[in-house]
């Protein structure tokens, strides 16, 4: 996303701070264009946006993000940022982040592994009431839920007889439940687009490197012929894009909107996208995992699909 014309002079910044029980001195400072390296001893904090909020219905209103401080207690710290003026919000945050990820690289080839101890933030910080809120939401055609705590207990015990009459079936489940627990946490990237589909390669690709068993599995899930389920959803696609984070370390996915918070009209300016291709992985995966589980398809996939045979 383009900055807006006011704002095209100012400089953005990204950091990322980490917790050290490996630096001596309580304060240094290293200045290697674009990067800033400080290693400091103390309390210091910064203003940084916080997204409070990633799905939503598309018929209520949410607020989406709000400015708190970043607070660092006291302690031995290392804090890398940089400056940026690039113009495009997702081409400023792969630069800072490669720039960063570079410096974590050469401080650790000059000192050791054990340097860099916590995570503590990385991101876009706030300067002047200008920033970066690098992240994705997602409006979705899906009213609130009502819990029945009765149901859900039924459907967990008919869930567990089913999986256990497989234990194959129940241990491949477990571990795929990891990956996609994982990947509902983390934005729309790298990390949650490996976990999906990994996902898959423990089922339906287990003991088989050969993609057709996700659509020959989908083909049973929605009485449909493999090579259109292929097809339509696109498989082949979306492991070209495995193929190409895995092998050549490209990826293009993440959203990044920006906004100004000194500018009124700025506010209502955040940009949101949903990623269809995250989304179709996410689908395929959940339906996947209830066919494990002995549900029948709930329809998700229609939306990617042509020629759906009536009745199913």
């Amino acid at each position: 996303m383009v900055f807006p014309n006011s704002k095209m002079s100012s400089f953005i910044s990204f950091v990322a701070i980490f917790k050290t029980h490996f630096v001596g001195n309580e304060f240094a400072k290293i200045v290697s264009h674009p990067i800033k390296i400080e290693f400091f001893k103390g309390v210091r904090t910064h203003q940084i946006p916080v997204q409070i909020a990633h799905k939503f219905p598309k018929s209520s209103q949410q607020m989406l993000a709000v400015v708190e401080p970043l607070e660092l207690k006291d302690g031995h710290y290392i804090e890398i940022s940089v400056r940026t003026k690039i113009k495009d919000a997702d081409q400023a945050s792969i630069f800072c982040e490669a720039e960063i990820d570079r410096a974590i690289s050469m401080l650790v080839s000059i000192y050791n592994l054990h340097l860099f101890d916590k995570l503590i933030y990385k991101g876009w910080v706030i300067k002047n009431n200008w920033g970066v809120l690098g992240g994705w939401i997602q409006a979705v055609e899906e009213s609130k839920f009502q819990i029945d705590a009765k149901d859900v207990r039924v459907k967990f015990s008919q869930f567990q007889k089913h999986l256990r009459e497989n234990d194959d079936w129940f241990n491949r489940f477990t571990i795929m439940s990891r990956f996609l627990s994982k990947a509902l946490t983390y934005n729309i990237g790298e990390e949650k687009f490996i976990l999906l589909w990994t996902a898959l390669e423990i089922f339906p690709m287990k003991d088989t490197s050969n993609i057709r068993a996700i659509s020959t599995c989908l083909g049973k899930i929605l009485n449909m012929e493999a090579n259109i389920i292929k097809e339509q959803l696109g498989i082949g696609r979306l492991y070209g894009l495995r193929c190409s984070l895995v092998h050549h370390g490209q990826f293009t996915l993440n959203e990044t909107a920006s906004f100004s918070l000194d500018d009124p009209a700025h506010k209502q300016q955040y940009k949101y996208q949903q990623s269809d291709t995250i989304a179709r992985l996410e689908y395929i995966v959940r339906e996947i995992m209830r066919y494990m589980c002995g549900l029948p398809y709930s329809g998700s996939l229609d939306q990617y699909l042509q020629n759906i045979p009536q009745g199913e």
